[in-house]
């Protein structure tokens, strides 16, 4: 995340810390130092520093040695959705899919479009 536009009222070495945070692409996702490096654009110095202090105020998680996860995601949660097209519901085996599928659709917080054939 760059902003557009400078402004004499923004901290950045904030914004920098936003840009480590920003480098991780989900919860899960453990990265190393390097990869940071990587993502960011920033010497390994600068990195490691804003990684420490990150870590510090309980923004990153420390996994190993030189990995981290982030705590938290700052990306907007986007909505996807999912198109299943059934043949026909007279079997129990297609009737089973289909409250698969709603299931898990909903607990992934999908729109599911169901048509039937």
């Amino acid at each position: 995340m760059e902003l557009q536009t400078p402004n004499r009222y923004v901290i950045q070495s904030l914004v920098r810390a936003s840009q480590v945070i920003y480098a991780f692409r989900s919860e899960e996702e453990v990265l190393r130092l390097r990869d940071l490096v990587a993502r960011t654009g920033f010497n390994k110095m600068t990195c490691f520093r804003l990684v420490s202090t990150l870590h510090q105020c309980g923004f990153l998680e420390k996994v190993a040695e030189n990995q981290y996860r982030s705590r938290f995601s700052l990306r907007p949660q986007q909505k996807y959705t999912l198109g299943y097209a059934a043949h026909g519901q007279e079997a129990a085996f297609p009737k089973d899919v289909e409250a698969s599928l709603m299931r898990a659709a909903e607990k992934a917080q999908l729109e599911l479009i169901l048509v039937n054939n």
